[in-house]
């Protein structure tokens, strides 16, 4: 195969891998309860398949914790599953150690930034201005990841990946992308060229 092509697919993999590990992550992040494997196929709309590759890659790495078979396979025993129900429910939930990484970063915070940026778009037409709130925000997440770094020295590689993917990248993603769609909607207000004069 073409190394091109080859570079080209591995990178789509990764990407692909990535953004449905984030999904997870994104629903176990929401509370830190335990939450059934149903639930999670049901609230991330992946495959079976792609599921529970990414819940077992995420279980590896110690993001999350699986429970939910009392013979001790797995390392913690959930309350739920004394009901002595066969086959035995299996839950996941964030690992108790990332919750203050996570924490406040859950999809309603998401969506108060997202109205306070449509209420600061319309006020102050000017997206460069909000621009600079996104990027401060962002800073402050990446000097918060920096201080868990520091408090948990045996972090490996593919965690810090994630909690920049999922913390810093895909907030700056997520806002920036809504601040184009806001702004197309008022672009007639906006003096682009003045804009551009004071940058």
């Amino acid at each position: 195969m073409d190394e091109k092509l080859n570079k080209g697919l591995r990178e789509h993999q990764t990407s692909k891998t990535v953004e449905s590990q984030l999904t997870v992550l994104r629903v176990l992040s929401y509370d830190e309860d335990w939450h059934r494997y149903g639930e999670l196929e049901k609230k991330t709309k992946l495959s079976t398949k792609t599921l529970s590759k990414q819940l077992d890659k995420l279980e590896k790495i110690n993001l999350i914790e699986k429970d939910g078979n009392k013979s001790g396979k797995y390392r913690n025993v959930h309350p739920l599953t004394e009901s002595g129900k066969y086959p035995f429910p299996v839950y996941y939930r964030l690992n108790p150690v990332y919750v203050n990484a996570f924490r406040g970063f859950s999809q309603e915070q998401l969506q108060e930034k997202t109205n306070k940026l449509k209420i600061e778009l319309l006020e102050e037409k000017n997206p460069l201005e909000i621009m600079k709130n996104i990027d401060q925000e962002n800073n402050l997440a990446m000097l918060g990841i920096l201080l868990f770094i520091k408090e948990n020295r045996t972090l490996s590689d593919n965690v810090k990946r994630l909690l920049l993917e999922y913390l810093v990248w895909n907030q700056y993603k997520l806002l920036t992308w809504k601040l184009i769609e806001e702004t197309e909607k008022i672009i007639d207000l906006i003096d682009i060229k003045k804009l551009v004069g004071e940058v």
